[in-house]
Parts: structure tokens; sequence; C-alpha cells
């Protein structure tokens, strides 16, 4: 919580203040966030963190839906904002989960730059055809549920559901002029 009354000795809240001044688009334009985001915010990692709670359809998650169960974390060794999940406890209800969120407008603002989609996209696509995949995920499902005896029938279902939904608007974006 920003408490600025807090250890205000100790305390620099400067960094969160300039994430809230480029991130306010009526102080920040879009030139001037286009320059300045990538050197406040780890942007990569932002969107590989945020891509999980998308693609899971975490609808509790910051940036997804209700905003919150998202930590915002300045780290003071690269001087740039990062993502922290948690309570990712809502999730896999919509195999079909819009991948641009607009229940945040700053994030919704973000993720519609595009440079930022591009960027976004070739996560989507990295995750796919990585441990996002039925195909790649099937041997440790199966051994799981040889383990454990749980059916894991229905992960294996959302992630190909969700996969072909991912390919189709990564397809639809590739038709699109940036």
């Amino acid at each position: 919580y920003f408490i600025p009354g807090l250890r205000q000795s100790v305390d620099d809240w400067a960094p969160l203040i300039r994430l809230c001044e480029v991130m306010d688009r009526r102080k920040t334009p879009d030139a001037a966030f286009d320059e300045q985001i990538t050197s406040i915010l780890d942007l990569e990692q932002f969107l590989r963190v945020l891509a999980v709670r998308i693609v899971t359809a975490d609808w509790d998650a910051f940036g997804v839906g209700n905003g919150h169960n998202g930590v915002l974390v300045f780290d003071s060794l690269d001087k740039r904002w990062k993502l922290l999940p948690f309570d990712v406890d809502n999730t896999f209800s919509n195999s079909a989960p819009a991948l641009f969120p607009t229940a945040d407008g700053e994030i919704a603002r973000l993720m519609a730059r595009p440079w930022v989609r591009r960027l976004y996209f070739q996560i989507l696509e990295e995750f796919i055809n990585g441990y996002w995949s039925g195909t790649t995920a099937r041997p440790y499902l199966n051994a799981v549920q040889t383990a454990t005896g749980v059916t894991t029938a229905s992960i294996v279902t959302y992630l190909t559901t969700t996969t072909r939904h991912i390919q189709n608007g990564i397809k639809a974006a590739q038709a699109a002029v940036f």
C-alpha cells in the first residue's frame, strides 16, 4: 500500500510517482510514453506474468479483471517495476479469454501500443509452442494422473482450446497493419 507518511526519512516515493505519471495518459502523451515506459517498467517480465493471468482466464488478477491479486515491486538494482502475481485461484473459467483485457484503462493503453502488442504476441506464441502446448504438457500430466489418480484430461483440453484461441488472435493481428 502507498502510505506516503510511513518512514519518510527512508522511503523514496519518486519511482512510484514517476510510474503513475508515465502511465497516466493525461500527463504522458503516447510518443513520450513509448520512450519512457521500458525505463521504468520491466515490460517483458510484466507481459509474461500478465499473459499467464490472461490465458488462464484469471478474472481476479491485476490488469485483467478486478485489478488486484498482483503487486508491483520496484527493483532497486535495475530501477524498474516488476509484476508479482499472487492468489491465482479464479482461473480456467473461460477457454477463449479476451487477449487484451480492458478492465484497467492504463494497462489497456499499454497493451494497445503497436510495439507492445508485437512483443505480447511473441510471448504468447512462445507459450503455445512450449509449455502451454497440450502435446508438451501431456506426458507430465499423464504422469501426474498415474501417480495421483487425479484426472488431467480437462487440463489438456483447456490448453488445446486456448491454444487455438491464441493462434486465431495472432493470425488476426498478422493481418492488421501496425
